[in-house]
């Protein structure tokens, strides 16, 4: 089964998630949050509900990103308070940030280009 897959078992006094990881977890409990009401308002239900992954890569590009450094400017913040989250609950799992290569990497055929390299790569992206 596609990392993220579920099986959501809903029965009267429980409720069992089961994944094949732990973002399966994630995702079947923002489906639980998102649909909890149509579920409380039925008395007696059993249900099972398997939600398999599509696609297994889900990037998106923030509207609010501009140009500039954002990975060594922390006042460029492409993707403000909440937007993670609330991407994250419609499926995505990974973002875009605009970078020039030689400023993520040491070049030795011009150093001076990829000054600061290592702080950009020491803000929790993997260069």
């Amino acid at each position: 089964m596609p990392s993220e897959s579920h099986k959501i078992e809903i029965e009267d006094k429980k409720i069992t998630i089961t994944s094949v990881d732990e973002v399966g977890i994630l995702r079947g409990l923002q489906w639980l949050d998102k649909h909890f009401y149509m579920v409380r308002e039925q008395k007696s239900i059993k249900k099972v509900i398997n939600r398999k992954t599509r696609f297994e890569i889900r990037y998106i590009y923030s509207y609010f990103a501009v140009y500039g450094d954002p990975l060594l400017d922390p006042e460029i913040d492409p993707y403000p308070e909440g937007l993670l989250e609330s991407l994250s609950e419609m499926g995505v799992n990974g973002v875009w940030l605009q970078a020039v290569l030689y400023t993520l990497v040491p070049w030795d055929k011009a150093p001076e280009l990829s000054k600061g390299w290592e702080k950009r790569c020491n803000v929790n992206v993997y260069c």
